[in-house]
């Protein structure tokens, strides 16, 4: 083999080895989104670089060039149609670069289409797949041991990875998702090797993985394994003899059996005790999770229905979500406000690709399941490429598509590529000889070498550019929010200002987040009056840059509205700007109770109550299971004057749990709660109110009587102790902070003692 071949070939080949093992464990924590934004990049800097070597490889040797097989040409043409829908969607610029928390733009995606090329061109027979393959795993089997280690308290990387199982991915079912893929390849291996040592190995460890899988509590994860699961038997009976179909037959009526058992006694102690089975027993459309996703597919089929054909563009459902935003959401929490996922991915490609998107990426799994059905594939190894591939499928109509999962697929696709095409011994070919030179060099090494002159630099100059350049402005802005959280808010503009004086394609969250920290400080009064324009003016300007970039997105318009409404107290000229801002956030989400709710402050602010107070009424009514629509109303109906109907409102909102924001709110609720006899909200806002103001002492005393008095109505022993606890620390801290409440105090923990002396330590 020539040196020029074999140097760069070598090169390439090392690269993908390290790509494939190297990006799941990739967290950079010191950018905002560490566990995804990080991988994001090294995927990217790793393709580009591997590629600048690989062009020059196959324009110099024909046997590295791409294979024009049927799953190179649907992937071609998937990618084709993402880009076509992206350049007519709404927001063309989002749907190239995505975002930061997600990492999944168009480019991410074509860096994931060159991947699959150069692993379908460098790797040519199964001695090599086998080596990727053993590598997975062995990369699986450590990111099962990071994400099991946290459990004992050893933190990695600087990040804190959660108490749940997700290693490294920071997300549960970001994990599950990675978990099917390697037990599918533990499983390929076991089934392939031909020493009965490793089949035996790679078995125990697809066991071990399939219980860390269930370890996770991810029913979309778990009702995929379970889907493949069933597809896996259904394939092996239709393969084998009579005594195979009868065994099948009967292991899907265990199944069927065992799933209406668990459904029955989905309320049952020892159900109830084993968290992942608790999970999927308790499934219902009336879980607030459950609901939630329920109400996103419903936005996504709206989406659809109105641009069926290319849809809205990838990475643009949050527009879509907006425009039909269900009110019911806010009852389960602001967090479930905003989304850019449906949380089904295939009502995801229909939202952002239309019926042709849905078509082009259904096809991958048609030609797919087409290929594997073929003669090159033995019964046992097909039959586990589809059940993989159907427990990927269904596990992602509960979930989406990370950098991890999809480098998984794509390296699943590329060996199910190579199999089909039956070439277990073409890496064994040898190398195709020139027959013309050019200066002594023959004629295709010249072409390598000029392509590769010419190829290096490129690389570099786009890795600077889509890749370091967005890495160093996304570590300029942890620092700047970090900054903002832990200090003096004045001491994180420069930082901000740095964050954004950075190029990067992903300013937007720069922006917003250097805004929502301006606006914090007008609203708590940091700002200093001589300071205020030239502060409120940046921020005001990056927002409007944020917003010429992507026009449709509602998040920008809402915040400089807000942020307008809270100028308004330094210069009320910002009243008009107010409300054209907050008018164009409510015409691009019609029923999103937070733009109301910002219409209404700007309202108050300006000193028109009775619209206020209509605009509250509103909110109610697009639903009134909200509390904090409940409660807003009840505060404003207070300054009025309508305190009758302000109690009313106000016990509403304690029923329906709503959390104080200030103090003022959780003693207001306080008493409410009090009013209807809920010693439990009682409770629950004196708690609140101490850690608003914890250096006051009656606050402290109050909230010793209410667990008091919350005791006289319990019978559990374990709430008994919690109350009596809490109930002594905070007699206690009366005394501490105003020597008038000590004796108050001790006949307080004397009487406690007396009467719950049983419960105390």
């Amino acid at each position: 083999m020539p040196r020029f071949e074999s140097t760069l070939s070598r090169v390439v080949r090392f690269g993908l080895y390290v790509l494939v093992a190297a990006l799941p464990f990739i967290v950079t924590p010191r950018t905002t989104h560490p566990f995804i934004f990080g991988k994001t990049l090294f995927l990217q800097t790793a393709v580009v670089i591997l590629f600048a070597f690989y062009l020059p490889l196959a324009l110099a040797v024909p046997k590295y060039r791409p294979r024009l097989t049927p799953l190179l040409l649907t992937l071609s043409l998937y990618l084709l149609v993402l880009v076509v829908a992206a350049v007519f969607g709404v927001d063309p610029t989002r749907s190239f670069w995505g975002t930061e928390e997600r990492g999944m733009g168009l480019v991410t995606l074509l860096h994931l289409g060159v991947f699959f090329v150069m692993m379908q061109s460098i790797f040519t027979g199964w001695n090599d797949w086998r080596r990727i393959l053993r590598l997975l795993v062995i990369s699986g089997i450590a990111l099962s041991f990071i994400a099991l280690s946290r459990l004992w308290g050893v933190k990695l990387y600087g990040a804190d990875l959660g108490f749940r199982l997700s290693g490294t991915l920071a997300n549960p079912s970001f994990f599950a998702a990675v978990l099917i893929f390697e037990i599918l390849f533990a499983l390929i291996l076991a089934v392939r090797e031909k020493q009965l040592s490793l089949r035996i190995f790679f078995g125990i460890v697809a066991l071990g993985q399939f219980l860390m899988l269930f370890s996770t509590k991810t029913r979309g994860a778990i009702i995929g394994f379970l889907s493949g699961f069933i597809i896996f038997v259904f394939l092996l009976a239709l393969k084998s003899g009579r005594r195979a179909r009868v065994g099948a037959v009967l292991v899907l009526l265990v199944l069927i059996v065992a799933g209406i058992f668990l459904r029955i006694n989905r309320d049952s102690e020892w159900i109830r005790s084993v968290p992942p089975l608790r999970k999927i027993a308790q499934i219902s459309v009336k879980d607030s999770t459950a609901r939630t996703r329920l109400i996103s597919w419903e936005s996504a089929y709206m989406a659809f229905r109105v641009h069926s054909f290319l849809g809205w563009g990838p990475e643009n459902f949050n527009i879509a979500f907006n425009r039909f935003y269900n009110p019911e959401l806010l009852a389960y929490g602001r967090g479930e406000t905003w989304s850019d996922r449906p949380h089904n991915i295939f009502l995801e490609v229909a939202a952002g690709a239309g019926i042709i998107g849905l078509i082009a990426y259904l096809a991958i799994f048609g030609v797919t399941g087409a290929l594997l059905l073929r003669k090159n594939f033995g019964k046992w190894e097909s039959s586990l490429f589809i059940a993989g591939l159907g427990a990927y499928f269904f596990q992602n109509l509960f979930i989406f598509d990370t950098p991890s999962s999809l480098l998984l697929f794509i390296i699943t696709l590329a060996v199910i590529d190579l199999r089909s095409r039956n070439n277990d011994s073409i890496s064994k070919k040898p190398p195709g000889k020139a027959t013309m030179k050019v200066s002594g060099f023959p004629e295709d090494r010249a072409i390598g070498a000029r392509a590769l002159f010419f190829t290096l630099p490129l690389a570099f100059v786009i890795v600077w550019k889509i890749d370091v350049q967005p890495m160093r402005a996304s570590s300029a802005l942890s620092t700047a929010m970090a900054a903002a959280s832990e200090q003096n808010p004045y001491q994180s503009l420069p930082f901000f200002r740095n964050a954004l004086a950075t190029p990067s394609p992903y300013k937007t969250e720069a922006r917003t987040e250097f805004a929502k920290t301006i606006m914090r400080m007008v609203i708590n009064g940091n700002i200093k009056k001589e300071d205020f324009g030239d502060i409120i003016s940046s921020a005001v300007e990056g927002l409007n840059l944020a917003i010429k970039e992507h026009p449709r997105d509602v998040y920008p318009h809402l915040l400089l509205g807000r942020l307008y409404s809270e100028a308004v107290s330094f210069d009320s000229s910002y009243a008009p700007l107010a409300e054209t801002a907050l008018q164009k956030a409510l015409e691009l989400s019609p029923n999103r109770q937070e733009i109301l709710f910002g219409i209404a402050r700007l309202a108050i602010i300006q000193g028109d109550l009775e619209k206020a107070k209509e605009i509250y009424a509103r909110t109610i009514v697009l639903e009134p299971r909200v509390g904090e629509a409940h409660m807003y109303y009840a505060v404003l109906l207070n300054d009025t004057g309508e305190k009758e109907e302000s109690k009313k409102e106000m016990a509403q909102a304690a029923r329906l749990g709503y959390v104080a924001r200030n103090l003022d709110e959780a003693l207001l609720l306080a008493r409410a709660a009090l009013r209807e006899g809920d010693l439990l909200w009682v409770v629950v806002n004196f708690k609140n109110a101490v850690d608003f103001a914890p250096n006051r002492a009656d606050l402290y005393a109050q909230l010793a009587v209410a667990n008091s008095e919350y005791l006289k109505i319990l019978t559990d022993p374990k709430h008994i102790e919690t109350a009596v606890r809490e109930a002594r620390e905070a007699a206690k801290k009366a005394a501490e902070l105003d020597s008038s409440y000590q004796k108050e105090a001790e006949q307080f923990l004397k009487n406690l003692e007396k009467n719950y002396s049983h419960t105390l330590p």
